[in-house]
């Protein structure tokens, strides 16, 4: 018996094929392990730790190394080149939108001081206006009154009309 699959009622449900073969699942692993962090103490634990790190550091270094020393093939070399690129452009165009950004802030603050430099040019110039219009009205009241004062003086061609 042992060794043998049973097959669950439900083949849909997970865990369907149960095994009795401590191979087929790794709780007899989970449970080791879990006995062994209980068992023993903080120090070796870590440095089983660093060690299990270790190995598996060395382990891609030595595949990162076999790979380079291997010969590539033309996709491979391609493919590689169009990384690099995407990287660089993306690089790229992240710092000229950087710099854009800081581009369009400096305008907006010009921007900004000459909107209101105009303003208070606009404000001065409606003020200077409205000065002058009552000193035209002044001027048109005291030329009424001279005239009134006066019958001899000629009245001018632009009011007439």
């Amino acid at each position: 018996m042992e060794g043998q699959l049973t097959v669950a009622s439900s083949p849909c449900r997970r865990g369907a094929a149960t095994a009795r073969s401590p191979y087929a699942t790794l709780s007899p692993v989970v449970w080791l392990r879990n006995l062994v962090k209980r068992l023993l103490p903080g120090p070796i634990l870590l440095r089983l730790r660093q060690r299990r790190a270790r190995i598996r550091f060395l382990k891609r270094l030595g595949a990162e190394l076999h790979d380079q020393s291997a010969p590539l093939s033309p996709q491979d070399v391609e493919e590689r080149i169009a990384a690099r690129r995407s990287d660089f452009y993306e690089r790229l165009i992240t710092d000229v939108l950087e710099r854009t950004e800081i581009i369009i802030q400096a305008l907006d603050r010009r921007i900004e001081g000459v909107a209101a430099r105009h303003g208070e040019e606009i404000r001065r110039l409606e003020q200077d206006v409205a000065t002058l219009r009552e000193t035209v009205l002044e001027l048109q009241r005291a030329l009424t009154d001279a005239r009134s004062i006066t019958p001899g003086l000629p009245t001018s061609s632009r009011h007439a009309e």
